[in-house]
């Protein structure tokens, strides 16, 4: 179905309403639109699901502070001509605006949120981070934080661009690795010796320092490749349990809802049969007081001819 504008304002409104009051105002919502025989309408908000806390938080941002929310938003495309340039004082920058962006927002969070009696805690506050950076990278995500109806939280998994980072983008020099690895000099008495008389072992010896500071600088890379893979792998973990978790609570609302709406259906065939039933009675009085008037038509009719058959006979014997 395609969604109408009715029905996209009022999700917009219904996923203001605090995750713990959602299924009950989504399920008066839909008896409402049956009632008025707007049954696709029905469905399509039947089919919304209940937000975690902290998607109904960046909603709530979306809502009290959509102009920040925009802003952060709009850097996503100043963020990626200046990473495909690799415009390290640029991305700095960027990054910079960023986190400042960022940081207003979670400090509105913890307050717009407070003021509904709701705590942002810290893995809250993590969880909105976290969808605010994956809105960065993906545009699809992007607006769904826009419509402010989001129902989970998201999280970018994978090491993406630079600006989908939690902290400011680091641009490192190319060098950096090899300008910190330490050079070791012989010692001792004849160490000058040593370093004039023999310079191919000079040679040697610059060669395996540069091998040995590669060496380790592609093992710290590898170990560093390797922590981020198993972080994004339990990231994605975590991520795919809470969509599971949500899955799982939309299931039970939706069974939920399911069981209102066959109840409203069997009190509407109860408000009906006792209709009915009323009905029926009454005709059946009808029924019976109708039985006695022809009952008593039926008397005066025996009386109307015993006195006509009466009359008849005295006439006969009148001279």
């Amino acid at each position: 179905m395609e969604q109408s504008a009715e029905f996209l304002e009022t999700a917009r409104e219904l996923y203001a309403v605090p995750p713990g009051e959602f299924v009950a105002a989504r399920d008066d919502l839909v008896r409402r639109a049956r009632a008025d025989h707007r049954l696709d309408l029905a469905r399509a908000l039947a089919g919304l699901r209940r937000p975690t806390q902290s998607a109904w938080v960046v909603n709530l941002l979306v809502r009290e502070r959509g102009e920040l929310v925009a802003e952060l938003l709009e850097l996503a495309e100043e963020f990626r001509p200046a990473y495909e340039a690799g415009a390290g004082d640029q991305l700095r920058e960027l990054s910079t605006r960023r986190q400042r962006l960022v940081s207003q927002l979670i400090t509105a969070a913890r307050r717009l949120a407070g003021e509904a009696g709701v705590r942002v805690s810290p893995e809250l506050g993590r969880d909105v981070e976290g969808t605010l950076g994956a809105a960065l990278v993906d545009p699809d995500v992007a607006e769904q934080v826009r419509g402010a109806t989001l129902a989970a939280a998201v999280e970018y998994a994978g090491f993406g661009p630079v600006w989908a980072a939690p902290g400011p983008a680091v641009v490192r020099d190319r060098g950096a690795n090899r300008s910190g690895a330490e050079k070791k000099t012989p010692r001792g008495r004849n160490a000058g010796v040593e370093r004039l008389s023999d310079p191919g072992r000079r040679t040697d010896e610059r060669s395996g320092g540069r091998r040995r500071t590669d060496d380790g600088g592609r093992a710290g890379t590898d170990r560093r490749t390797e922590a981020e893979r198993r972080v994004a792998e339990a990231r994605a973990a975590v991520a795919e349990a809470e969509r599971d978790l949500a899955d799982r609570d939309n299931a039970v609302d939706e069974a939920v809802g399911q069981a209102n709406a066959a109840r409203d259906e069997v009190d509407r065939l109860r408000t009906q049969l006792r209709d009915a039933e009323e009905r029926a009675k009454a005709l059946e009085r009808g029924v019976r007081a109708a039985t006695k008037r022809q009952q008593r038509s039926a008397d005066h009719l025996a009386t109307a001819r015993g006195r006509l058959a009466d009359a008849t006979r005295r006439a006969q014997r009148a001279p």
